[in-house]
């Protein structure tokens, strides 16, 4: 059986697996994992993990990547209104800029990118929310601290479901 523990957020669940306990001081026994358990493949919604667009429940980002091991990475975020990006370009500005500061890779050309959040849009059937994006240095395979030259970046993007229009901050 799997234990459920509803975590303080309105997206996303844990699940560990049996035996496991949060409350364990030491190393846990069994390893647990992130998920959104509480949907089916079905019914979770679509999102974007290099190069494929995947159920979220079944998205997979190696723990050797190294947004994981050391914040290696940039994110921007961009609202959608009535299916529409909202200053869409500023924000890819911002991502080149940010990814040029850091000396990473632009993981897509623009064109690319702007298909990817277009493409979630359809995909999960978003009037109005945000489209999540995640660019990493990427996966060497293993811990080392300083980074390869040609490392190939990783991206991952999601769709939250935001009531942007009705927020009082939006006027």
């Amino acid at each position: 059986s799997v234990e459920f523990v509803h975590l303080p957020t309105n997206c996303a669940a844990w699940w560990l697996a049996p035996g496991a306990a949060l409350d364990n001081k030491e190393a846990p026994t069994r390893q647990f994992h992130a998920s959104l358990a509480f949907m089916s493949a079905s019914t979770a919604p679509m999102v974007y993990v290099n190069g494929d667009y995947v159920p979220a429940a079944q998205a997979k980002i190696s723990i050797f990547d190294r947004g994981f091991l050391f914040a290696d990475g940039v994110y921007e975020v961009t609202a959608v209104l009535k299916r529409c990006l909202i200053d869409y370009a500023p924000h890819m500005e911002r991502l080149k800029r940010s990814l040029r500061e850091l000396d990473m890779a632009m993981p897509c050309s623009d064109d690319e990118l702007e298909r990817i959040h277009r493409q979630l849009i359809e995909m999960n059937d978003m009037d109005e929310g945000t489209i999540y994006l995640q660019v990493t240095r990427g996966d060497e395979g293993c811990r080392n601290f300083p980074f390869p030259d040609d490392a190939k970046p990783s991206l991952v993007l999601f769709t939250q479901p935001v009531n942007l229009s009705e927020d009082p901050k939006a006027d």
